[in-house]
């Protein structure tokens, strides 16, 4: 037979999936250039999307912590708790990144208290 092997993940132009077109943009840069405002940008902005469909029930107007969120798309560093640990620790697997570059966004994202 002469089928494809199955992919988990796919990058390929026509993907519907915008984790996928992300990656595809993250993973096309340079190994030790990849961690870099756009791809903090990209992080920020699916982590505060993750965070309020989490948080917001159907039929609410806000999400109950809208600080978070608030600074997450601004640019601003935000407190660590246990919820966010688990949401961005997600995020960082879905784009791919490398050990290092885990670190590296996180500490760029999250204060350390």
């Amino acid at each position: 037979m002469n089928e494809k092997p199955f992919k988990p993940f796919s990058t390929e132009a026509g993907s519907e999936n915008p984790i996928d077109k992300e990656t595809a943009i993250i993973l096309a840069k340079l190994a030790g250039e990849r961690i870099d405002e756009e791809t903090l940008s990209l992080i920020r902005n699916r982590l505060a999307t993750r965070l309020e469909d989490a948080w917001t029930k159907p039929g609410d107007l806000y999400s109950p912590r809208p600080d978070i969120l608030d600074k997450l798309r601004l640019g601003q560093k935000i407190k660590m708790d246990r919820e966010i640990q688990l949401f961005i620790a997600q995020l960082l697997q879905d784009y791919r990144l490398t050990p290092d570059e885990r670190d590296l966004v996180k500490g760029k994202i999250l204060e350390v208290e």
